[in-house]
């Protein structure tokens, strides 16, 4: 049985997403009212305490998304506003009593969070973003209602105030696909309809997640709001093509989570779908022949046979358990559990058996007594 452990946020409007550091002693909370704060588990009361609360954009924050620690303490955050800011954790000792304790208000400026940069080239409310993996260096993608991601690279790994925006997914033009694809993928696709009512509605339903494999080509998988499906695109030649498409998804995917590879020699991916299904899918790939010189390690064999690769999407499970809307699916660090969340109130968790069929293993109830 989870033991659940509550706290009170004391944010005064809607909390809109929350994330974890990378070892989960750290957590993120931002809302509607404009507020971000910081919060450390203190492991001997079994209690999150607040370290950090400040005011971080001029509407309401939408997601946020911590880097690697190789990089130090750093969060992005997106918002209503249009904008994406980095923020970076101030080295100077700031004093924590009190913290934490019940007459804290939401609006105090406990800051020792710094704001290193601050993007506003997207058209519409940023709807997600995520950190690329550390090995790729320091790559943010964020995902904007005017249907577009855009992958933005600072060259410093010590200095963060300066961002460029190296590439950009459009999730309203037709993709582009890898050779082996083209023939079927491409003409298959309907033509895009950019203008009716329901297209710009799915525009806000763009979702990402990052392949977390270094024995991968740079890739993600996307959500992909009108089209109804969620697509894994590879970084190639100067621009991002699609390698292979998750289907079977009858509405707009609400998010994507890509595992963790981990004693598997496939990989998977789940989505949290409008249709109530929570989906599972196993990714295989292949590439030319790999052989492992004298002078190559195995990472620079697969560097250089990854221009042959080839990916292949199965679904492999799929659950209506929520009977509503699923809005989130996320991985532990293993890829072995994934946790999914829905309108029912509900956090479900799933596990495969011995055998490789999924199965629910636990269910979390939102009003669940914490003893």
């Amino acid at each position: 049985m989870s033991q659940l452990v509550q706290f009170d946020p004391k944010h005064t409007d809607l909390i809109a997403d929350v994330s974890f550091d990378l070892y989960g002693q750290r957590l993120c909370t931002v809302g509607s009212d404009h507020i971000i704060k910081i919060w450390q588990l203190n492991g001997d009361k079994n209690q999150w305490q607040l370290t950090s609360s400040w005011k971080g954009h001029d509407s309401s924050v939408t997601k946020v998304s911590w880097a690697h620690p190789e990089f130090g303490n750093l969060i992005a955050t997106g918002s209503f506003d249009r904008t994406v800011k980095v923020w970076q954790e101030s080295r100077e000792d700031v004093p924590q009593s009190g913290l934490g304790g019940a007459g804290l208000e939401a609006d105090a400026n406990i800051n020792p969070w710094l704001l290193v940069v601050s993007k506003k080239d997207a058209q519409g409310m940023i709807v997600d973003l995520g950190f690329a993996p550390h090995y790729v260096g320091l790559q943010l993608a964020v995902a904007s209602s005017d249907g577009v991601i855009r992958i933005y690279e600072t060259g410093s790994p010590v200095k963060f105030d300066t961002w460029t925006l190296v590439s950009e997914i459009d999730i309203n033009s037709p993709p582009v696909y890898a050779p082996y694809l083209a023939d079927t993928k491409a003409k298959a696709a309907a033509p895009p309809d950019l203008y009716t009512t329901t297209a710009m509605a799915s525009a806000n339903s763009i979702c990402l997640s990052w392949c977390p494999s270094r024995f991968l080509p740079n890739m993600m998988v996307v959500g992909c709001g009108r089209d109804k499906d969620a697509k894994i695109y590879r970084y190639v030649g100067g621009r991002w093509m699609v390698y292979e498409v998750l289907d079977n998804h009858e509405d707009i995917i609400h998010n994507v989570s890509w595992a963790p590879q981990v004693g598997r020699s496939y990989h998977l991916i789940a989505t949290a779908s409008k249709d109530h299904f929570v989906r599972i899918y196993r990714v295989d790939y292949s590439f030319g022949a790999i052989d492992l010189g004298d002078s190559k390690d195995l990472e620079e064999e697969y560097e250089s046979a990854s221009a042959s690769l080839k990916l292949k999407a199965t679904l492999i499970a799929s659950f209506e358990d929520h009977h509503s809307e699923v809005w989130s699916v996320s991985w532990n660090v293993t890829g072995t559990i994934l946790s999914s969340s829905g309108d029912d109130g509900r956090v479900r968790l799933w596990k495969a058996t011995s055998t490789g069929e999924w199965r629910e293993t636990e269910t979390i109830s939102t009003d669940q007594d914490p003893e």
